[in-house]
Protein backbone atom coordinates (compact mmCIF):
# COMPACT_ATOMS: atom_id res chain seq x y z
CA UNK A 1 0.00 0.00 0.00
CA UNK A 2 1.32 3.45 -0.85
CA UNK A 3 2.33 5.91 -3.57
CA UNK A 4 3.94 3.90 -6.42
CA UNK A 5 4.39 6.98 -8.64
CA UNK A 6 3.40 4.88 -11.68
CA UNK A 7 0.25 3.91 -13.53
CA UNK A 8 -0.90 0.62 -15.04
CA UNK A 9 -3.01 1.85 -17.97
CA UNK A 10 -3.28 5.08 -19.93
CA UNK A 11 -6.73 5.62 -18.39
CA UNK A 12 -5.06 6.18 -14.99
CA UNK A 13 -3.89 9.63 -16.10
CA UNK A 14 -5.81 12.63 -17.48
CA UNK A 15 -4.33 16.00 -18.35
CA UNK A 16 -0.68 16.97 -18.24
CA UNK A 17 2.03 15.21 -20.25
CA UNK A 18 1.03 12.13 -22.20
CA UNK A 19 2.38 8.92 -20.66
CA UNK A 20 4.39 6.62 -22.96
CA UNK A 21 3.46 2.98 -23.35
CA UNK A 22 6.94 1.87 -22.26
CA UNK A 23 6.47 3.59 -18.88
CA UNK A 24 3.14 1.81 -18.36
CA UNK A 25 4.44 -1.60 -19.43
CA UNK A 26 7.28 -1.67 -16.89
CA UNK A 27 5.01 -1.35 -13.85
CA UNK A 28 2.42 -3.76 -15.29
CA UNK A 29 5.11 -6.41 -15.92
CA UNK A 30 6.38 -5.97 -12.36
CA UNK A 31 2.92 -6.65 -10.91
CA UNK A 32 2.46 -9.68 -13.14
CA UNK A 33 5.84 -11.12 -12.15
CA UNK A 34 5.15 -10.58 -8.44
CA UNK A 35 1.64 -12.06 -8.82
CA UNK A 36 0.01 -8.99 -7.29
CA UNK A 37 -3.33 -7.43 -8.11
CA UNK A 38 -5.21 -4.37 -6.91
CA UNK A 39 -7.82 -4.67 -4.20
CA UNK A 40 -11.44 -3.66 -4.77
CA UNK A 41 -11.82 0.13 -4.40
CA UNK A 42 -14.57 2.44 -3.16
CA UNK A 43 -14.62 6.22 -3.61
CA UNK A 44 -12.73 8.52 -5.95
CA UNK A 45 -10.72 6.92 -8.74
CA UNK A 46 -7.82 9.40 -9.12
CA UNK A 47 -5.67 9.63 -6.00
CA UNK A 48 -3.34 12.55 -6.85
CA UNK A 49 -3.84 15.95 -8.46
CA UNK A 50 -1.95 19.20 -9.01
CA UNK A 51 -5.12 21.12 -9.99
CA UNK A 52 -4.39 20.59 -13.72
CA UNK A 53 -3.69 16.86 -14.04
CA UNK A 54 -5.05 13.83 -12.22
CA UNK A 55 -3.44 10.41 -11.82
CA UNK A 56 -3.99 7.18 -9.96
CA UNK A 57 -0.70 6.71 -8.10
CA UNK A 58 -1.77 5.35 -4.68
CA UNK A 59 -2.78 1.69 -4.63
CA UNK A 60 -3.37 -1.28 -2.37
CA UNK A 61 -1.93 -4.48 -3.83
CA UNK A 62 -2.69 -7.99 -2.55
CA UNK A 63 -1.67 -11.54 -3.46
CA UNK A 64 -3.64 -14.78 -3.65
CA UNK A 65 -2.99 -15.67 0.01
CA UNK A 66 -4.44 -12.33 1.19
CA UNK A 67 -7.49 -12.76 -1.04
CA UNK A 68 -8.11 -16.29 0.27
CA UNK A 69 -8.06 -15.07 3.88
CA UNK A 70 -9.62 -11.61 3.57
CA UNK A 71 -11.66 -11.93 0.40
CA UNK A 72 -14.10 -9.12 1.23
CA UNK A 73 -11.57 -6.42 2.09
CA UNK A 74 -11.73 -3.16 0.16
CA UNK A 75 -9.84 0.14 -0.10
CA UNK A 76 -11.77 3.38 0.52
CA UNK A 77 -10.44 6.59 -1.06
CA UNK A 78 -11.72 9.83 0.54
CA UNK A 79 -11.49 13.48 -0.53
CA UNK A 80 -8.09 15.14 -0.91
CA UNK A 81 -8.37 17.65 1.90
CA UNK A 82 -5.25 19.80 2.31
CA UNK A 83 -2.93 17.24 0.64
CA UNK A 84 -2.52 16.55 -3.05
CA UNK A 85 -3.03 12.82 -2.29
CA UNK A 86 -6.31 11.28 -1.19
CA UNK A 87 -6.51 9.58 2.25
CA UNK A 88 -6.72 5.80 2.03
CA UNK A 89 -8.45 3.35 4.40
CA UNK A 90 -8.54 -0.47 4.26
CA UNK A 91 -11.91 -1.83 5.39
CA UNK A 92 -12.69 -5.38 6.59
CA UNK A 93 -16.47 -5.90 6.29
CA UNK A 94 -17.95 -8.78 8.27
CA UNK A 95 -19.25 -11.22 5.68
CA UNK A 96 -19.39 -15.00 5.34
CA UNK A 97 -16.66 -16.58 3.35
CA UNK A 98 -18.10 -18.06 0.13
CA UNK A 99 -17.37 -21.59 -0.95
CA UNK A 100 -14.49 -21.90 -3.36
CA UNK A 101 -15.68 -22.57 -6.88
CA UNK A 102 -14.48 -25.45 -8.98
CA UNK A 103 -13.56 -24.60 -12.56
CA UNK A 104 -13.06 -27.08 -15.36
CA UNK A 105 -10.16 -26.52 -17.80
CA UNK A 106 -10.17 -27.87 -21.35
CA UNK A 107 -6.45 -28.61 -21.16
CA UNK A 108 -7.16 -31.50 -18.79
CA UNK A 109 -8.72 -33.51 -21.64
CA UNK A 110 -5.35 -33.52 -23.48
CA UNK A 111 -3.73 -35.56 -20.72
CA UNK A 112 -3.66 -39.37 -21.29
CA UNK A 113 -4.89 -40.02 -17.71
CA UNK A 114 -8.01 -37.89 -18.08
CA UNK A 115 -10.26 -40.49 -19.74
CA UNK A 116 -9.17 -43.16 -17.27
CA UNK A 117 -10.17 -40.95 -14.33
CA UNK A 118 -13.60 -40.32 -15.87
CA UNK A 119 -14.22 -44.02 -16.54
CA UNK A 120 -13.10 -45.00 -13.00
CA UNK A 121 -15.64 -42.68 -11.34
CA UNK A 122 -18.38 -43.40 -13.88
CA UNK A 123 -18.78 -46.93 -12.55
CA UNK A 124 -19.55 -45.75 -8.99
CA UNK A 125 -22.84 -43.98 -9.76
CA UNK A 126 -25.45 -44.24 -7.01
CA UNK A 127 -29.14 -44.88 -7.48
CA UNK A 128 -31.55 -41.97 -7.69
CA UNK A 129 -32.66 -39.31 -10.12
CA UNK A 130 -30.52 -38.24 -13.03
CA UNK A 131 -29.75 -34.92 -11.35
CA UNK A 132 -28.65 -36.52 -8.08
CA UNK A 133 -26.48 -39.00 -9.98
CA UNK A 134 -24.82 -36.16 -11.88
CA UNK A 135 -24.22 -34.20 -8.67
CA UNK A 136 -22.72 -37.23 -6.92
CA UNK A 137 -20.55 -38.00 -9.95
CA UNK A 138 -19.14 -34.45 -10.11
CA UNK A 139 -18.44 -34.37 -6.35
CA UNK A 140 -16.49 -37.62 -6.57
CA UNK A 141 -14.65 -36.46 -9.69
CA UNK A 142 -13.60 -33.12 -8.22
CA UNK A 143 -10.69 -34.29 -5.98
CA UNK A 144 -9.21 -36.46 -8.74
CA UNK A 145 -9.26 -33.61 -11.25
CA UNK A 146 -7.73 -31.21 -8.72
CA UNK A 147 -4.95 -33.73 -8.11
CA UNK A 148 -4.42 -34.07 -11.88
CA UNK A 149 -4.21 -30.31 -12.21
CA UNK A 150 -1.68 -30.09 -9.37
CA UNK A 151 0.51 -32.89 -10.72
CA UNK A 152 0.49 -32.06 -14.44
CA UNK A 153 -0.59 -28.44 -14.85
CA UNK A 154 0.81 -26.73 -11.76
CA UNK A 155 2.91 -23.59 -12.25
CA UNK A 156 2.29 -23.17 -15.98
CA UNK A 157 4.72 -20.26 -16.18
CA UNK A 158 7.61 -22.48 -15.11
CA UNK A 159 6.56 -25.19 -17.58
CA UNK A 160 6.32 -22.56 -20.30
CA UNK A 161 9.83 -21.32 -19.55
CA UNK A 162 11.17 -24.88 -19.60
CA UNK A 163 9.52 -25.58 -22.96
CA UNK A 164 10.91 -22.32 -24.37
CA UNK A 165 14.43 -23.25 -23.26
CA UNK A 166 14.09 -26.66 -24.91
CA UNK A 167 12.87 -25.03 -28.13
CA UNK A 168 15.83 -22.64 -28.14
CA UNK A 169 18.23 -25.55 -27.71
CA UNK A 170 16.71 -27.38 -30.68
CA UNK A 171 16.84 -24.21 -32.79
CA UNK A 172 20.49 -23.67 -31.88
CA UNK A 173 21.35 -27.24 -32.91
CA UNK A 174 19.44 -26.75 -36.16
CA UNK A 175 21.27 -23.53 -36.98
CA UNK A 176 24.65 -25.14 -36.21
CA UNK A 177 23.99 -28.11 -38.50
CA UNK A 178 21.11 -27.33 -40.90
CA UNK A 179 21.94 -30.27 -43.21
CA UNK A 180 21.61 -32.91 -40.47
CA UNK A 181 19.20 -35.53 -41.83
CA UNK A 182 18.11 -36.48 -38.29
CA UNK A 183 16.32 -33.13 -38.07
CA UNK A 184 14.21 -33.82 -41.17
CA UNK A 185 11.50 -36.31 -42.06
CA UNK A 186 11.38 -37.04 -45.80
CA UNK A 187 8.10 -38.39 -47.23
CA UNK A 188 8.60 -40.10 -50.60
CA UNK A 189 6.09 -42.26 -52.46
CA UNK A 190 3.49 -42.31 -49.67
CA UNK A 191 -0.26 -41.75 -49.84
CA UNK A 192 -1.94 -38.57 -48.70
CA UNK A 193 -3.51 -40.34 -45.72
CA UNK A 194 -0.14 -41.59 -44.52
CA UNK A 195 1.41 -38.17 -45.04
CA UNK A 196 -1.34 -36.44 -43.03
CA UNK A 197 -1.00 -39.04 -40.27
CA UNK A 198 2.77 -38.54 -40.03
CA UNK A 199 2.41 -34.77 -39.92
CA UNK A 200 -0.26 -35.04 -37.23
CA UNK A 201 1.88 -37.26 -35.01
CA UNK A 202 5.16 -35.39 -35.37
CA UNK A 203 3.61 -31.88 -35.55
CA UNK A 204 6.12 -31.11 -38.29
CA UNK A 205 5.51 -28.42 -40.87
CA UNK A 206 5.54 -29.68 -44.43
CA UNK A 207 8.14 -28.06 -46.67
CA UNK A 208 10.20 -28.80 -49.76
CA UNK A 209 13.52 -30.60 -50.01
CA UNK A 210 16.50 -28.40 -49.07
CA UNK A 211 18.33 -29.21 -52.31
CA UNK A 212 19.98 -26.49 -54.35
CA UNK A 213 21.75 -26.11 -57.68
CA UNK A 214 24.04 -23.10 -58.15
CA UNK A 215 22.89 -21.84 -54.74
CA UNK A 216 19.26 -21.81 -56.01
CA UNK A 217 16.66 -24.22 -54.55
CA UNK A 218 15.26 -26.90 -56.84
CA UNK A 219 11.52 -26.29 -57.06
CA UNK A 220 8.73 -26.61 -59.61
CA UNK A 221 7.30 -23.18 -58.80
CA UNK A 222 8.60 -19.80 -59.92
CA UNK A 223 11.70 -18.65 -58.07
CA UNK A 224 11.31 -15.67 -55.78
CA UNK A 225 13.71 -12.78 -55.31
CA UNK A 226 14.97 -14.08 -51.98
CA UNK A 227 15.67 -17.53 -53.43
CA UNK A 228 17.89 -15.99 -56.12
CA UNK A 229 19.71 -13.76 -53.63
CA UNK A 230 22.44 -16.33 -52.95
CA UNK A 231 23.25 -16.70 -56.66
CA UNK A 232 23.30 -12.93 -57.16
CA UNK A 233 25.62 -12.47 -54.19
CA UNK A 234 27.96 -15.09 -55.57
CA UNK A 235 28.07 -13.44 -59.00
CA UNK A 236 28.64 -10.03 -57.40
CA UNK A 237 31.51 -11.37 -55.34
CA UNK A 238 33.13 -12.73 -58.50
CA UNK A 239 32.87 -9.33 -60.17
CA UNK A 240 34.47 -7.59 -57.20
CA UNK A 241 37.50 -9.87 -57.04
CA UNK A 242 41.05 -8.56 -57.47
CA UNK A 243 41.18 -9.67 -61.13
CA UNK A 244 38.35 -7.30 -62.10
CA UNK A 245 39.42 -4.47 -59.80
CA UNK A 246 43.07 -4.33 -60.93
CA UNK A 247 42.67 -3.84 -64.66
CA UNK A 248 45.01 -2.03 -66.99
CA UNK A 249 44.03 1.23 -68.69
CA UNK A 250 43.12 -0.66 -71.87
CA UNK A 251 41.08 -3.20 -69.94
CA UNK A 252 39.19 -0.50 -68.06
CA UNK A 253 38.46 1.33 -71.33
CA UNK A 254 37.07 -1.81 -72.94
CA UNK A 255 35.04 -2.59 -69.83
CA UNK A 256 33.53 0.92 -69.73
CA UNK A 257 32.76 0.90 -73.46
CA UNK A 258 31.11 -2.52 -73.31
CA UNK A 259 29.02 -1.51 -70.31
CA UNK A 260 27.87 1.82 -71.76
CA UNK A 261 27.10 0.44 -75.22
CA UNK A 262 25.31 -2.49 -73.64
CA UNK A 263 23.17 -0.17 -71.54
CA UNK A 264 22.29 1.95 -74.57
CA UNK A 265 21.25 -1.07 -76.63
CA UNK A 266 19.31 -2.50 -73.72
CA UNK A 267 17.25 0.62 -73.00
CA UNK A 268 16.76 1.31 -76.72
CA UNK A 269 15.29 -2.17 -77.13
CA UNK A 270 12.94 -1.66 -74.17
CA UNK A 271 11.66 1.83 -74.93
CA UNK A 272 10.31 1.56 -78.47
CA UNK A 273 9.16 5.18 -78.36
CA UNK A 274 12.78 6.32 -78.34
CA UNK A 275 13.29 4.84 -81.80
CA UNK A 276 12.17 7.00 -84.71
CA UNK A 277 9.68 5.34 -87.06
CA UNK A 278 9.57 7.38 -90.27
CA UNK A 279 6.85 5.13 -91.69
CA UNK A 280 4.20 6.31 -89.22
CA UNK A 281 2.56 9.73 -89.42
CA UNK A 282 0.04 11.29 -87.09
CA UNK A 283 -2.44 12.36 -89.79
CA UNK A 284 -5.75 11.73 -88.02
CA UNK A 285 -6.27 15.39 -87.07
CA UNK A 286 -5.52 16.43 -90.66
CA UNK A 287 -7.90 14.08 -92.47
CA UNK A 288 -10.74 14.28 -89.98
CA UNK A 289 -10.69 17.99 -89.19
CA UNK A 290 -13.97 19.63 -88.21
CA UNK A 291 -13.95 21.86 -91.31
CA UNK A 292 -13.58 18.92 -93.75
CA UNK A 293 -16.51 17.33 -95.58
CA UNK A 294 -16.98 13.71 -94.43
CA UNK A 295 -16.93 12.27 -97.97
CA UNK A 296 -13.69 14.15 -98.69
CA UNK A 297 -12.14 12.88 -95.45
CA UNK A 298 -13.16 9.31 -96.23
CA UNK A 299 -11.63 9.32 -99.74
CA UNK A 300 -8.46 10.97 -98.41
CA UNK A 301 -8.27 8.36 -95.67
CA UNK A 302 -8.49 5.53 -98.24
CA UNK A 303 -5.82 7.29 -100.27
CA UNK A 304 -3.47 7.45 -97.27
CA UNK A 305 -4.03 3.74 -96.70
CA UNK A 306 -3.31 3.04 -100.40
CA UNK A 307 -6.75 1.45 -100.78
CA UNK A 308 -8.21 3.51 -103.67
CA UNK A 309 -8.75 1.39 -106.88
CA UNK A 310 -7.66 4.14 -109.30
CA UNK A 311 -4.48 2.79 -110.89
CA UNK A 312 -6.18 0.99 -113.78
CA UNK A 313 -8.61 3.87 -114.42
CA UNK A 314 -6.04 6.66 -114.49
CA UNK A 315 -3.39 4.68 -116.29
CA UNK A 316 -4.47 5.89 -119.75
CA UNK A 317 -3.86 9.54 -118.75
CA UNK A 318 -0.24 9.02 -117.68
CA UNK A 319 1.56 6.23 -119.46
CA UNK A 320 5.15 7.49 -119.20
CA UNK A 321 5.83 6.67 -115.51
CA UNK A 322 5.38 3.92 -113.03
CA UNK A 323 1.75 4.04 -112.02
CA UNK A 324 1.28 4.30 -108.24
CA UNK A 325 -0.97 6.43 -106.03
CA UNK A 326 1.65 9.10 -105.35
CA UNK A 327 2.33 9.59 -109.08
CA UNK A 328 -1.35 9.61 -110.02
CA UNK A 329 -2.27 12.21 -107.35
CA UNK A 330 0.90 14.32 -107.38
CA UNK A 331 2.95 13.54 -110.50
CA UNK A 332 0.90 14.00 -113.64
CA UNK A 333 0.17 17.41 -115.26
CA UNK A 334 -3.33 18.12 -113.93
CA UNK A 335 -2.43 17.14 -110.37
CA UNK A 336 0.72 19.29 -110.46
CA UNK A 337 -1.29 22.31 -111.60
CA UNK A 338 -3.83 21.83 -108.83
CA UNK A 339 -1.21 21.56 -106.11
CA UNK A 340 0.76 24.52 -107.50
CA UNK A 341 -2.25 26.83 -107.20
CA UNK A 342 -2.98 25.53 -103.71
CA UNK A 343 0.63 26.04 -102.62
CA UNK A 344 0.66 29.62 -103.89
CA UNK A 345 -2.64 30.36 -102.21
CA UNK A 346 -2.02 28.69 -98.80
CA UNK A 347 1.78 29.21 -98.58
CA UNK A 348 2.47 25.48 -98.47
CA UNK A 349 5.74 23.76 -99.24
CA UNK A 350 6.42 23.31 -102.94
CA UNK A 351 8.01 20.36 -104.81
CA UNK A 352 6.01 17.70 -102.94
CA UNK A 353 5.77 14.40 -104.84
CA UNK A 354 4.19 11.92 -102.37
CA UNK A 355 1.57 11.81 -99.63
CA UNK A 356 4.09 11.50 -96.76
CA UNK A 357 5.87 14.71 -97.71
CA UNK A 358 2.52 16.48 -98.04
CA UNK A 359 1.48 15.26 -94.60
CA UNK A 360 4.73 16.46 -93.04
CA UNK A 361 4.30 19.89 -94.63
CA UNK A 362 0.73 20.09 -93.28
CA UNK A 363 1.85 19.05 -89.79
CA UNK A 364 4.51 21.81 -89.80
CA UNK A 365 2.06 24.42 -91.10
CA UNK A 366 2.27 27.78 -89.30
CA UNK A 367 -0.72 29.99 -88.54
CA UNK A 368 -3.92 30.18 -86.56
CA UNK A 369 -6.21 27.26 -85.84
CA UNK A 370 -8.78 28.35 -88.44
CA UNK A 371 -6.03 28.72 -91.07
CA UNK A 372 -4.79 25.19 -90.34
CA UNK A 373 -8.27 23.67 -90.44
CA UNK A 374 -9.00 25.40 -93.76
CA UNK A 375 -5.75 24.06 -95.20
CA UNK A 376 -6.63 20.56 -94.01
CA UNK A 377 -10.04 20.82 -95.68
CA UNK A 378 -8.45 22.04 -98.93
CA UNK A 379 -6.09 19.05 -98.92
CA UNK A 380 -8.91 16.51 -98.53
CA UNK A 381 -11.00 18.35 -101.15
CA UNK A 382 -8.15 18.26 -103.67
CA UNK A 383 -7.71 14.52 -103.17
CA UNK A 384 -11.43 14.00 -103.60
CA UNK A 385 -11.84 16.14 -106.76
CA UNK A 386 -8.76 14.63 -108.42
CA UNK A 387 -10.26 11.21 -107.79
CA UNK A 388 -14.02 11.77 -108.39
CA UNK A 389 -14.10 12.81 -112.13
CA UNK A 390 -12.42 9.53 -113.12
CA UNK A 391 -14.57 7.20 -110.95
Amino acid sequence: MGDFNAIITSADNIGGIEVLESEVREFANCLEKCELEEIRIVGTYYTWTNKTARSRLDRVLINQAWYSTFDFTQAMYKANGVSDHTPLLICFPNSPRPMLEFQYYDMWSNDPLFHGIIEAHYGTLQKGSKLSQLRSFLLQLRPSLKKLNKDKFHDLHAQQDKAREKLEQVQNHLSDDPSNIDLFMVLIGCTNQLREKCLGITKFKEDKLPLTYLEVPITASKLSKMECRALLDKITSKIKTWSSRHLSLTGRTRLINSVFFGLFNYWASIFILLQEDPGKLEWRRILWAKSSIPSHSFIAWLFMLQKLPVKSRLKRFTSFHKEDDDHLFFGYVLAKEVWKQVQDWRRMKANVFNHKQRMKSLMKLKGSLSFKRTSYAIFTACIYHIWSPRN
